[in-house]
């Protein structure tokens, strides 16, 4: 890949499916990472959101460091 922080770009496989949980549906999904296969499992929406803000967080803090507010 190009030049740029390590964390410029993330990619990763989304799989979203819902499952009864107590007489509801709910979303669960999880993520996987095409280079090396390891897959992360979320029980909720909630979770996936929480789990990809942690994971750009480094991303933000560089675009707000070169003054460029729009990351993509």
């Amino acid at each position: 890949m190009g030049g740029g922080p390590p964390n410029d770009y993330v990619s990763f496989i989304l799989r979203l499916w819902r499952a009864r949980d107590e007489e509801q549906l709910t979303w669960r999904a999880s993520l996987e990472n095409p280079r090396t296969g390891e897959r992360v499992g979320f029980g909720n929406l909630d979770e996936l959101f929480d789990h990809l803000r942690h994971q750009t967080e480094a991303t933000g803090r560089y675009a707000a460091d070169e003054g460029n507010d729009n990351l993509f």
